[in-house]
């Protein structure tokens, strides 16, 4: 079975499967927009849905996956599958990239410590919050512009 790599999957692919994005924050697609060869509008609207509720708890690190299939109405198992099969990622992975995009735009802001942010993204520490944000954007979270 071949993966669909859809724009909305942009926002949460490791920067392996998406080299390109380095240094960028990928914006949501228009709503509505879907592509020939992209995700159908119910599995579009799945992964916005999940975006949500990612970033509504954003700050919470005990949000769990089992948290968010809750929140989502569907088995954690049912979950996996939708998650990985639209973006080629597991939902831990989906949850920690969106953390860590947000994460970008923070340090693009300003204002605020690698603590503070690692905090208001839900990382326990701010060494592992580091460990993470350079294994997804190639640098230090001290040298992210």
């Amino acid at each position: 079975m071949k993966l669909r790599k859809p724009i909305v999957a942009q926002t949460v692919l490791p920067l392996e499967q998406n080299p390109e994005q380095r240094h960028e924050i990928d914006p949501l697609p228009e709503e509505g927009k879907v592509e020939a060869n992209s995700i159908s509008a119910s599995d579009e609207q799945l992964i916005k849905k999940a975006l949500d509720m990612v970033e509504k708890n954003l700050s919470n690190p005990e949000y769990s996956i089992e948290d968010l299939s809750r929140d989502m109405c569907m088995s954690r198992a049912t979950l996996y599958r939708k998650i990985t099969s639209i973006t080629g990622s597991s939902p831990s992975d989906f949850v920690k990239n969106v953390r860590l995009r947000k994460a970008a735009e923070l340090l693009k802001e300003g204002g605020l410590t690698i603590a503070e942010i690692a905090d208001k993204v839900g990382f326990n520490t701010p060494s592992y919050f580091t460990k993470s944000f350079k294994k997804l954007f190639g640098v230090l979270p001290t040298q992210y512009k």
